[in-house]
């Protein structure tokens, strides 16, 4: 008895990953705009990490940095504050690959406000301040 339970837990499993595979293959079709929308109406809700996931991934298997740096900062306002320091992070270093100052502002932006909203001000403060350089 406890065979099957085990065989059906296995099969279930398995059959669960598939169907992610492939709603994630799916997903990953679908253009950026789509994505933004879909992830937009679904703000807020747990479901809406699928979107995320797979607007990062396709931003970063075109290596379309501008996309990869918005993927991010999407994360960011679905996410506890430990990880929006993180995902801040992940913008600053996507924006720095670019090597465009607008984008590497933006980034040190993104960060300070992620800083200033965890009442970490001295942070944010340098963070902003570093924006000016």
């Amino acid at each position: 008895m406890i065979k099957h339970v085990w065989l059906l837990t296995i099969v279930l499993l398995i059959a669960q990953i598939s169907n992610l595979y492939s709603q994630n293959k799916n997903l990953l079709q679908k253009d950026y705009e789509s994505l933004e929308e879909t992830i937009d109406q679904l703000k807020g809700r747990p479901d809406v990490f699928p979107y995320l996931n797979a607007y990062l991934e396709k931003a970063k298997k075109e290596e379309n940095l501008d996309e990869v740096i918005n993927g991010y900062k999407n994360y960011i306002y679905e996410v506890e504050y430990g990880q929006k320091i993180a995902y801040s992070d992940s913008v600053l270093i996507a924006s720095e690959l670019t090597k465009k100052n607008d984008k590497i502002g933006s980034a040190l932006l993104t960060k300070g406000i992620v800083y200033y909203s965890g009442k970490d001000y001295n942070k944010a403060l340098d963070c902003y301040l570093y924006t000016k350089l």
